[in-house]
């Protein structure tokens, strides 16, 4: 694995990419990805002068060893494989069974022991080609499209024959050797720490000291730094007045983050809701104890 063995297979324009379609840039010509790949997995003719002293060609595939790896937002990735692309697919996992409007969404689940009709689990290929199956028996594109649509799939990556039959259409379907379903992209937004973490954070945070005045953002920064609770090495950054700055009428702004690394994140989740409840244990006791002393004196 060093730099000499790294070779670029294709370079290409955006706007030639769009023109062309990704189909064409992963698997046509003679210098795409697919097309080199393609053209290692047929037999050719080869000298083994180990094998053979006369040197006669022997027909056998050539050894070969590849790593593809690309890099970009889901939505464009989307367009090497049969996914949606948008979050308009039901599933908050585009890798996941588990559907938003199933009644099991939102309770407790088991990776392990998954249990129940609808409970999550990991997509398998047999999960796709039963939905294209059962689409391919349609003949109102409509309900066809319905069908693969529920699936989170889209139905310009099928092509469907008047005989029931079809076959798949897109980019990474003609890369030899590849699980496309197992080694394509996951949907980062919704899945890795800088996704909802550090967003559904700064939002929560935002309500607690604008709207709700249970604390002041001194007052959570002076717990993060009493807080004991973190590995050794490990710091949360201080929270800025960033946090406190929303939109018109004291609502959280949409995009309002922690400005947290993806590290910081992850500790935040598991310490995060530790420090929060000392917060409110003081904090929330202390403004009762003031109401009621109040309502007395009133």
């Amino acid at each position: 694995m060093s730099d000499p063995a790294i070779q670029v297979a294709t370079l290409v324009n955006d706007a030639d990419a769009k023109l062309a379609g990704m189909y064409e840039v992963f698997n046509g010509g003679t210098t795409s990805i697919g097309a080199q790949l393609q053209r290692l997995q047929h037999l050719a003719e080869v000298n083994d002068p180990f094998r053979d002293r006369l040197k006669n060609p022997e027909a056998r595939r050539l050894m070969s060893i590849h790593a593809i790896g690309v890099s970009g937002d889901f939505p464009a990735l989307a367009a090497l494989l049969p996914s949606k692309g948008s979050t308009s697919a039901h599933r908050y996992d585009r890798k996941s069974t588990l559907d938003q409007r199933s009644d099991r969404y939102g309770k407790p689940f088991s990776l392990l022991q998954p249990t129940g009709v609808g409970a999550f689990r990991r997509l398998e290929s047999k999960d796709i080609l039963d939905a294209v199956s059962r689409a391919a028996k349609e003949t109102r594109v409509t309900y066809r499209h319905d069908i693969l649509s529920n699936a989170g799939l889209v139905s310009e990556a099928i092509i469907f024959d008047a005989d029931g039959s079809w076959k798949f259409n897109f980019a990474l379907i003609m890369i030899p050797l590849m699980d496309w379903l197992r080694g394509n992209s996951t949907d980062n937004m919704h899945t890795s720490w800088q996704g909802t973490v550090p967003l559904e954070a700064g939002l929560l945070i935002y309500v607690f000291i604008r709207r709700r005045a249970y604390f002041t953002r001194a007052e959570l920064n002076a717990e993060v730094l009493m807080y004991k609770g973190f590995p050794p090495g490990v710091r949360i950054p201080q929270f800025g007045k960033y946090l406190e700055e929303g939109v018109a009428g004291n609502l959280p702004s949409p995009t309002g983050r922690v400005k947290f690394t993806a590290s910081q994140s992850r500790y935040w989740l598991e310490h995060g809701t530790s420090i929060m409840e000392r917060l409110f244990k003081r904090n929330v006791r202390a403004q009762r104890a003031a109401q009621r002393a109040a309502q007395r004196t009133a």
